[in-house]
């Protein structure tokens, strides 16, 4: 079923993204950020230049686009709630343009537009994840006009390499399969019928290159990083087999506290459909070379990414959902029209795997906003709240552990709170050798060093106190904010038992 009116499609696309809009603007109205999303802001807004930003940036991991948009909304204000409306606008330009323009049917358009990673992961987080879906869609859209106007197929490749990393995979992987296309079109002296101009391909190229090459520039860390510095070349058939069960994102995207009645598969099979799924998407594409190029090298790069140097996450492993994603795209923009019984066979399998595969995320996806409705995803709004109205604000604050702190202080909208772990004053985290080499410094000695700095203070922890210790240091725990999705996001407030506020507090108390 195809809306085949060009003005009915319009629509179509704008009802289905205004219904996306609300629910996903009424989810992230009850949606906690937390360290991920508010580290990027903080970044952006204690950043006076964008080359104060790159220098800020070096420890992250991520290149600089995403933390650039944001420079503009932290002049605007300092709520970081803004971040959340700039994400929706991202994630439902993605969604408008995915109804309006891909090829797929009526029924995967609805589906994939409030699936998991679009109604949820990529929307009400923000995250840079959602300005890479972007532009590959954006991408997909030109794909079909790509070599007459090959010079803006490199500018969207430069930007996507831009996003993250996991972009920056998908780029490559997108640049070999142009090359390979180009090739064979080379090969059979079809570049003047194509309408393909040399001047042209040489700039796009050339965008795609800088772009790939100032991206891997800006991943590389200072010799001192401490975040994840480990590389994994050996082989070890443990971590090996965790990073084939990622693939069950396909089919389980699900990667917070949920309750049992949530998973619904057993696990083994939820590895094995999602390698069934791949198997089969492989074998659809056995007669498109360079569409198949694409899909093996995107997936089989993001799984060596994880096995390599980062497990990641289920925002992460996300992207191998994107590839397949843009793999049948692009796969539907490019069916021949004469088939035999066998590949029309072969068209209509794959269209049903999909039309399940979107209908399984729009369950998990709806079950993901109904968690995040009910729970918090983080305390740290919440804790930040409190000491807001507490009139604590003003005080010096410690915050441990520093990279759960960071939440506190984007809610707060103040200047900086001293971190016990990189032993500084400070908004976002530095992920240098002083943070890592203070990770494992023992509880009591750690809340010593704290009162040290400030027996006034106002202590904000991730973990709470034992009890010896609280009696030991003459502590008293002002408030516990517990039930955050994200286990590491409940905080415990603290102070000595000498703390004005203490005392001001139990007399109003």
């Amino acid at each position: 079923m195809k809306i085949s009116s060009n003005q009915s499609n319009q629509k179509f696309a704008l009802l289905v993204t205004l219904i996306f809009i609300a629910v996903t603007g009424y989810t992230a109205m009850y949606h906690e950020m937390w360290r991920d999303e508010i580290q990027a802001w903080l970044i952006a807004r204690d950043s006076d230049s964008v080359i104060d930003l790159l220098k800020n940036l070096q420890y992250e991991g991520h290149p600089a686009l995403w933390h650039i948009t944001l420079m503009p909304l932290t002049m605007i204000t300092c709520k970081p709630a803004i971040m959340q409306l700039w994400s929706i606008i991202i994630a439902s330009a993605v969604i408008y343009l995915i109804l309006r323009y891909s090829p797929f049917t009526v029924l995967q358009k609805v589906l994939f537009t409030f699936g998991y990673f679009m109604i949820y992961e990529y929307s009400v987080k923000s995250r840079n994840y959602a300005l890479g879906w972007l532009f590959f869609v954006i991408l997909c859209i030109i794909y079909p006009i790509r070599y007459k106007r090959f010079i803006w197929v490199g500018v969207v490749l430069m930007l996507a390499s831009h996003t993250n990393v996991l972009a920056l995979i998908i780029v490559i992987a997108f640049a070999a399969y142009i090359l390979c296309d180009l090739y064979r079109i080379w090969k059979r002296n079809e570049f003047s019928s194509n309408g393909i101009t040399q001047h042209n391909i040489m700039i796009g190229l050339a965008l795609i290159g800088i772009g790939i090459l100032t991206s891997m520039i800006q991943l590389i860390p200072p010799p001192d990083t401490g975040f994840y510095t480990e590389w994994h070349f050996n082989i070890d058939f443990q971590r090996f087999k965790r990073v084939v069960e990622f693939l069950k994102i396909l089919v389980y995207p699900m990667g917070y506290n949920t309750s049992n009645a949530l998973n619904v598969f057993y696990p083994k099979l939820q590895v094995l459909a999602s390698i069934g799924i791949s198997v089969w998407f492989g074998f659809h594409l056995r007669h498109r070379l360079e569409l198949l190029i694409f899909y093996v090298m995107a997936t089989a790069g993001l799984l060596c990414f994880f096995y390599i140097k980062y497990m990641g996450n289920v925002w992460h492993h996300g992207y191998i959902y994107m590839v397949l994603f843009l793999t049948a795209w692009l796969e539907r923009l490019t069916r021949s029209p004469l088939q035999n019984r066998l590949q029309k066979m072969s068209c209509i399998i794959t269209d049903i795997l999909l039309v399940l595969l979107f209908a399984v995320h729009v369950y998990f996806g709806f079950s993901m906003v109904k968690l995040d409705l009910v729970h918090p995803f983080s305390n740290g709004k919440r804790a930040a709240r409190y000491i807001e109205a507490a009139n604590m604000k003003d005080i010096t604050i410690i915050g441990d552990r520093d990279y759960a702190a960071t939440t506190i202080v984007g809610y707060l909208g103040i200047d900086n709170i001293h971190y016990l772990n990189g032993n500084r004053m400070g908004s976002f985290i530095v992920w240098d050798q002083n943070w890592k080499k203070n990770l494992e410094i023992p509880e009591l000695l750690r809340i010593e060093r704290a009162l040290l700095f400030d027996d006034k203070a106002l202590i904000v922890l991730n973990w709470e106190i034992s009890d010896n210790i609280v009696k030991k240091c003459e502590l008293v725990q002002i408030a516990a904010f517990r039930g955050a999705l994200i286990d590491d996001e409940n905080f415990y407030l603290y102070a000595h038992v000498n703390n004005p506020y203490v005392h001001k507090l139990h007399h109003n108390q």
